[in-house]
């Protein structure tokens, strides 16, 4: 076995004995937080991925045979949702979203660049806006849209910073917006996404949402579909 290899699965081994430990601790009170703990640990293999890939370039950060966390990828995000006061953090996101994914989201640099302060501050009136810290960086956002049925939110603009991705960032920033939905009376949550935006799709199913068989063009692509998801918030 190449020492990536080894590296990849002491640093993988080594997360799930720990979530196995915790699981069998909790799962007598608490099924639920046992079943998390499973699938955190089935998700952490990207990054371990990452991980052996950096010690594999730089075998010195090998140590008693455990491989580093890459800088950055480990520990809970900070969920806050965002005041109009903080109308410049949705600003910064939005240019930092339109350089790392143009394809996903309408509003390219020019755009956001020419949005004023007062149209930042507008998009509060109807947009709830829950953004993803870690120390005290903006790492990711999840949106709601209130449409014609304010008890069936649209969520928009779903973004994790690629330096964090495969963290849990994602759905750390799903729980706590579906927990929001919930505590002010939606009766369900509606999404689109790009039909072969696989990853998107696997955060969105694991989360609660399921395809509602509806799809249109994609907006940047008239060769793509989008299909539009829902969570009935049971």
């Amino acid at each position: 076995m190449s020492g990536w290899s080894r590296a990849k699965a002491q640093l993988l081994q080594g997360v799930k004995n720990m979530a196995d430990s915790l699981a069998h601790l909790h799962r007598k009170t608490n099924s639920d937080f046992s079943g998390r703990l499973r699938r955190a640990a089935d998700e952490v293999s990207g990054t371990a991925d990452e991980a052996a890939a950096k010690v594999a370039t730089h075998p010195s950060q090998l140590s008693g045979g455990a491989a580093a966390w890459p800088a950055g990828s480990t520990g809970p995000a900070e969920i806050r949702r965002l005041v109009p006061d903080e109308w410049r953090i949705n600003r910064d996101i939005a240019l930092t979203m339109a350089d790392h994914d143009p394809l996903d989201f309408r509003s390219g640099r020019s755009a956001a660049e020419k949005k004023t302060e007062q149209e930042f501050r507008a998009d509060f009136d109807r947009l709830e806006s829950f953004v993803a810290f870690r120390d005290g960086r903006p790492v990711g956002r999840t949106r709601l849209l209130s449409g014609d049925d304010p008890r069936t939110p649209e969520m928009k603009a779903v973004w994790v910073s690629p330096d964090v991705r495969g963290a849990g960032i994602g759905d750390q920033l799903m729980a706590a917006t579906l927990a929001w939905a919930r505590d002010h009376d939606c009766s369900a949550v509606v999404l689109w996404v790009r039909e072969n935006n696989e990853h998107a799709k696997n955060l969105y199913s694991r989360n609660g949402f399921h395809p509602t068989g509806a799809a249109r063009p994609h907006f940047s692509d008239p060769g793509l579909r989008s299909i539009e998801m829902r969570n009935d918030l049971v």
